[in-house]
């Protein structure tokens, strides 16, 4: 089972970082399919592989947030930025938990400091949108999620949010 998988089998750190990145794979898949607390373990494991490896961190970062652990959460967000800051997708997800926990400035921080890496970035460009109609402020969130469309046509969300607006 699971935990001969994670004690017997993948153990093995190694430059390549196989076993680490078989370990998040299958987290990913838990998390993938609403399993979070089945994928904590297996990113867990990929972390003690790897333990330089931010994508592993955020991925951790946002198990620990679906689970209602925000200071879990923000720990390992602050790791992946410590070894990556230029590391959109931490800065998006770790926006979106400063908004969970009421951090508004932070989050438009984060975002910003995203954005001026890459101004294209579909999720940081969506969270931003979402701040800025969670503030009332509909012509900067209809503007973003007009340029959502413009560089991701087929974002769904984008499409539906942007209808609904006024």
């Amino acid at each position: 089972g699971t935990n001969v998988l994670l004690n017997q089998r993948l153990i093995k750190k190694s430059w390549s970082n196989e076993n680490a990145w078989t370990c998040y794979r299958i987290g990913d898949a838990f998390m993938n399919t609403g399993q979070v607390k089945s994928a904590l373990p297996f990113f867990t494991k990929a972390n003690e592989l790897a333990p330089f490896n931010p994508d592993f961190k955020d991925k951790m970062a946002s198990c620990y947030a679906q689970m209602g652990d925000a200071i879990s959460a923000e720990k390992y967000y602050k790791e992946a930025l410590a070894e990556n800051p230029k590391f959109t997708n931490a800065l998006a997800n770790y926006g979106f938990l400063c908004i969970s926990t009421g951090r508004i400035k932070e989050a438009e921080d984060l975002y910003k400091k995203g954005l001026a890496i890459d101004p294209d970035h579909e999720m940081l460009m969506m969270n931003q949108a979402g701040l800025y109609n969670y503030k009332g402020d509909l012509k900067n969130a209809k503007l973003l999620l007009q340029k959502v469309l413009k560089k991701h046509p087929n974002n769904k969300q984008a499409q539906m949010i942007l209808g609904q607006l006024p």
